[in-house]
């Protein structure tokens, strides 16, 4: 299957500041509380978190589906203090959106996938011209 790339969704995601005033720096806070250990990050998008991590995360894959996004993250992976591996997860996420499976029950396949949640929390975030749900969460391996 040939992979679409989405320039229009990938560039239309707002720069850091624009998100980080909408709302984007008390997500990302929530987000990362507490994480340690090796982590796996679901939609890295433009990579604006591996900056961020605690010190106590060892290492961090990142995955990011559409290529305009991917390539912004391996550029901030470069320049992140801790260890942080882009990778591409095609033929898995839909063509629409830029990657994102929005008909998908996120907690639900991570359960699947042998994953226990501990924290959980949906929300709608419009930083940008479309709102849609995120889901800020962690979960470990059972």
């Amino acid at each position: 299957m040939t992979k679409i790339p989405h320039p229009l969704f990938a560039r239309s995601t707002p720069p850091e500041p624009g998100v980080e005033r909408k709302g984007g720096a008390e997500h990302r806070a929530e987000l990362l509380a507490g994480v340690a250990g090796r982590v796996v990050e679901l939609g890295a998008g433009n990579g604006l978190d591996f900056a961020r991590y605690p010190p106590a995360v060892t290492g961090v894959v990142a995955v990011e589906p559409e290529p305009y996004l991917r390539e912004r993250a391996a550029e901030a992976a470069a320049a992140a203090p801790g260890p942080v591996r882009v990778v591409d997860d095609s033929g898995l996420w839909p063509r629409l959106s830029g990657g994102r499976h929005a008909g998908r029950d996120t907690t639900a396949a991570i359960e699947a996938a042998g994953f226990a949640i501990e924290r959980c929390r949906r929300f709608a975030f419009a930083a940008g011209p479309v709102s849609l749900t995120d889901v800020i969460g962690l979960a470990r391996r059972r």
